[in-house]
This record gives structure tokens, C-alpha cells and sequence, in this order.
């Protein structure tokens, strides 16, 4: 089935397709593809609406809710997620990621963080779940399922060697 989607598109919207993804895809009128978003998440959905496109879907726009341009929660951080130890609440606290990622109109988040903490001075520490690889990715396993029972798609993200925030792109 994937072939023979690809081989209604013509070359140009294939390129078009692959190379106008700033957290987005776009859409393709000829195979009737609606344009969906995505946002940067790594500790869940934090905008009421993607910035980076016209086009919104979500629930909170399309049901005329009032309080659409507001932000949905802020949540806590995946390390206080990971110190429960509690797969079934890390599934369930996906399954919220994924009911605001709908309302907010995203299909996908890139989110969370994969690394382990490896050093107090991480910047992105925040995002990932422990120091224990086995328990981070039980966690993160987790959370996907939750957001994946709404349709929406988990990028998880820093799987490693990002373990500082200054000067991080000149580390070796």
C-alpha cells in the first residue's frame, strides 16, 4: 500500500513533501493529505496552537472552545515521572500528552528525551527520565503507548552524548 501511494505523487510533491517538514508535513492536494503538525515537547504539548503554520485541526479550534488560545498544563518533568516506578501512571500520563496534543491540533510531538542523566549539569536533564537506561526506556515505552492510543506520534529525542547545555556543539 505504501508503493502505491508513493507512486500517485509526481516528483515535485515528493521534494515538496520532504523539504517543507519544519515540524509539519504538508499537505498534497492530489492525494487529498491535509497538512498535520507536530511541536517540540520533551516534557509534553506546551502551545495552544502551532506557531509554525496557518492551518490548525485541533479539537480546541474545531469545537470553538473558549479557552482555545490558552496553554494546556504544564506538566512535571519525565524524572519525577520515572521516580514513581509506575508503568500503568506513565501510560496514563501519555494518554494526557496525547488528549492535549489533539486539542491542540498536533499529530506528533518531539518528545522526550532518551538520555540518561549522566551529570548534574545537563540542560535538558528535565527531559529525560533517570541515570537507570532500563528504566528510562520502560518509562518512555510507556508514554508512547499512551499517546499512541490517540493517533499521536512520539519522536523520542537526545538519545546520547547530549550532556550540557553551553558550548554543547563544540564538546568532544
Amino acid at each position: 500500500m505504501w508503493e502505491d501511494l508513493l507512486d500517485q505523487l509526481t516528483w515535485d510533491e515528493t521534494v515538496f513533501l520532504l523539504s517543507h517538514a519544519l515540524r509539519k508535513t504538508s499537505a498534497i492536494e492530489s492525494i487529498g493529505k491535509p497538512e498535520t503538525l507536530d511541536h517540540n515537547g520533551g516534557c509534553g504539548p506546551n502551545l495552544p496552537y502551532n506557531v509554525f503554520s496557518n492551518v490548525n485541526n485541533g479539537l480546541a479550534i474545531r469545537k470553538a472552545d473558549p479557552d482555545q488560545r490558552e496553554k494546556p498544563i504544564v506538566y512535571p518533568c519525565n524524572g519525577l515521572v520515572a521516580a514513581t516506578y509506575n508503568l500503568e501512571l506513565s501510560y496514563e500520563y501519555g494518554q494526557q500528552w496525547g488528549e492535549d496534543c489533539l486539542w491542540a491540533g498536533y499529530a506528533g510531538l518531539y518528545g522526550m528525551g532518551l538520555n540518561t542523566h549522566r551529570s548534574a549539569f545537563g540542560g535538558r536533564n528535565f527531559e529525560y527520565f533517570s541515570e537507570d537506561p532500563y528504566l528510562t526506556g520502560k518509562m518512555a515505552a510507556a508514554m508512547l503507548r499512551g499517546m499512541a492510543k490517540y493517533g499521536v506520534t512520539g519522536t523520542v529525542k537526545h538519545f546520547a552524548g547530549n550532556n550540557q547545555e553551553f558550548s554543547r556543539h563544540t564538546v568532544d
